[in-house]
């Protein structure tokens, strides 16, 4: 699930993982519970989508990402983002924030 490891990234992918940490804008989206965000998160990857960085999660298909990492959770305003690029490896094209709640 999200909300625990998934495995970390391979050796020999830390050059992809730079090239997609590009970003968009933050578009506010709405506010989620925390289990209504986990549920979502999944949906939104997908099947097979791994942990490719601590709370940077990865669609198998490499064009939809779920960030939920410390920055998000210690932040004063709890929340997470939605995000999808334009291709494999491109850039971040939608960046959906979402706030959480308890």
């Amino acid at each position: 699930p999200v909300s625990g490891a998934r495995g970390g990234a391979k050796s020999g992918s830390t050059a992809f993982i730079k090239k997609i940490a590009k970003a968009a804008p933050e578009i506010l989206s709405g506010q989620l519970t925390e289990k209504e965000f986990l549920i979502c998160a999944e949906k939104y990857l997908g099947k097979g989508y791994k942990e490719v960085s601590k709370g940077r999660f990865l669609s198998k298909d490499g064009l939809r990402q779920v960030r939920y990492g410390l920055h998000e959770v210690r932040n004063k305003v709890h929340h997470a983002h939605f995000e999808a690029y334009d291709k494999v490896g491109g850039k971040v094209v939608e960046n959906a924030r979402v706030l959480l709640t308890h």
